[in-house]
């Protein structure tokens, strides 16, 4: 796209393209926020990420998915782009993000990252439930039931059928 500023000095930059791209992106989020109150937005230059990240998932996150998750009668997503994140776990009935936290997220820089994280989906109107991966490795039914039973209770409380 070439764009023509002040005195038809043509402008074809990276950063205008960009700002064009952003511009696009916000005026989109508005109209499906507005069309779809559901609706949540998310940062496109995630999607390539989040295909990557369902191909290379965790042994934790593969074990949640293919051993409960999928087979639940509510859908989940894995590594959902939820506005410049990429959640692991998301079911949109139950408004609901599963993080499986490894070592990463046990320094000060991850729990902070983790901290801001939550804020931001929470302010989204999500739930957000943390498992730690040894909990995944060694207690699967156990974080499997809670999992199921938030995402009921969520569900009646939104109004849904579980």
């Amino acid at each position: 796209m070439a764009l023509k500023g002040p005195g038809g000095v043509l402008r074809n930059s990276p950063s205008v393209k960009f700002a064009i791209a952003q511009i696009i992106s916000f005026c989109y989020a508005s109209f499906m926020a507005s069309k779809h109150p559901d609706y949540i937005h998310y940062n496109h230059d995630n999607v390539q990420l989040a295909r990557a990240l369902r191909r290379d998932m965790t042994p934790q996150e593969k074990r949640l998915w293919y051993g409960w998750l999928r087979n639940l009668p509510f859908r989940f997503q894995r590594q959902k782009p939820i506005g410049d994140y990429i959640v692991d776990f998301y079911c949109h009935k139950a408004k609901l993000v599963i993080e499986i936290d490894g070592w990463r997220h046990f320094t000060d820089e991850g729990q902070e990252q983790d901290a801001k994280r939550t804020e931001f989906l929470e302010t989204l109107g999500l739930r957000v439930l943390r498992f730690k991966g040894h909990e995944v490795d060694n207690c699967i039914e156990g974080v499997a039931a809670q999992i199921e039973a938030v995402a009921k209770a969520r569900i009646a409380e939104l109004g849904g059928e579980s």
